[in-house]
């Protein structure tokens, strides 16, 4: 993984464009027809549908939903009809290809649960949201296996899974299918600043739910909220919250307010992303991560960058340490 793609950090005042661009999405594309309409004027005088970062477009066919069930006409109504449409188009391709690999997980039991999101949508509670990348749950303990079925079922891996004292200290996997799209794999289900003794709660809280005459097992929906707050998408983060709000208990916090947090490791500066890694490594119990605190950075960047040598390993970090002087000058 290089850096030949990475864009500048944005500025202080561009975040805050960003986050009253996404307010006022949200606000157009959850709430009432009155309110919404309203956002979407305000949103329109100040902004493009051109401009909009990746989060922001994923959200444009629930706009495109909300406004077409005000009957509201608009300049942009064909263009958010068309993200809509080809959005349900990659769906239809998607699901079959999914719902079999989760029949296929569960004749192997094989513990899976769907991402938060993505489990809106397979219960058919959503129809607006995109599958690509659809997210799947396993425990670690299960990697293998569904590593092993999804490679057959033709979800290629952009990366081979990671050694296994990696574990603790990787999230994710993702996959790419010729038609059903992405997927993501996980198995530190709330990010890797908790605790791994809680993501064992997130299989012991989750229960089944019958759905088009299957039966499929969903997480709690507080663990659905949480999964999604970890990952710090607060335009998902809030769809989330006002799809669930009649099954989150009442003493749920409210829709989050976006902060200006950089990416975790995209903008850190060097001794903060060491302490970071220090404090992840410290929190793992000793029999399950590597031994030694430098054993460990070799191995987690051996791993993220596969560098074919030390010479890349060198490069790559001198690359980095570049950006991010030009980013901060």
């Amino acid at each position: 993984m290089t850096m030949a793609g990475a864009q500048p950090a944005p500025s202080r005042l561009e975040r805050t464009d960003q986050q009253r661009s996404h307010r006022l999405l949200a606000t157009a594309a959850l709430a009432d027809t009155a309110t919404a309409i309203d956002a979407w004027r305000r949103w329109s005088a100040e902004f493009d549908l051109d401009t909009l970062d990746g989060e922001a477009y994923w959200i444009l066919p629930l706009l495109y939903c909300n406004l077409a069930r005000a009957e509201f006409n608009d300049p942009e109504r064909p263009r958010l009809a068309g993200v809509y449409k080809q959005m349900r188009m990659r769906n239809a391709l998607s699901l079959p290809r999914l719902q079999e690999l989760l029949g296929r997980l569960r004749q192997l039991d094989c513990d899976m649960l769907p991402g938060s999101l993505t489990s809106l949508v397979l219960t058919g509670e959503e129809e607006a949201i995109s599958l690509d990348p659809c997210e799947l749950l396993v425990p670690a303990k299960a990697l293998e296996t569904a590593d092993s079925v999804m490679q057959a079922q033709g979800w290629k891996p952009l990366m081979p899974l990671p050694p296994l004292l990696l574990l603790p200290f990787v999230a994710s996997a993702r996959y790419r299918h010729d038609t059903a799209g992405d997927a993501i794999l996980t198995w530190r289900p709330f990010g890797l600043d908790c605790p791994m003794e809680q993501d064992a709660g997130l299989w012991q809280r989750a229960g089944w739910r019958e759905s088009g005459g299957a039966a499929i097992r969903l997480a709690d929906p507080v663990d659905r909220l949480l999964m999604e707050n970890a990952k710090g998408r607060w335009l998902k983060i809030c769809v989330l919250m006002d799809r669930l709000a009649l099954q989150l208990p009442a003493t749920t916090p409210g829709i989050p307010t976006p902060g200006l947090a950089a990416p975790p490791d995209a903008e850190a500066s060097l001794p903060r992303l060491a302490v970071r890694h220090w404090k992840r490594y410290r929190r793992c119990p000793a029999t399950q991560r590597p031994p030694g605190f430098v054993r460990y950075l070799q191995t987690y960047y051996r791993y993220a960058w596969q560098p074919r040598g030390l010479r890349d390993v060198f490069l790559i970090a001198l690359q980095r340490t570049r950006v991010r002087f030009a980013r901060t000058a």
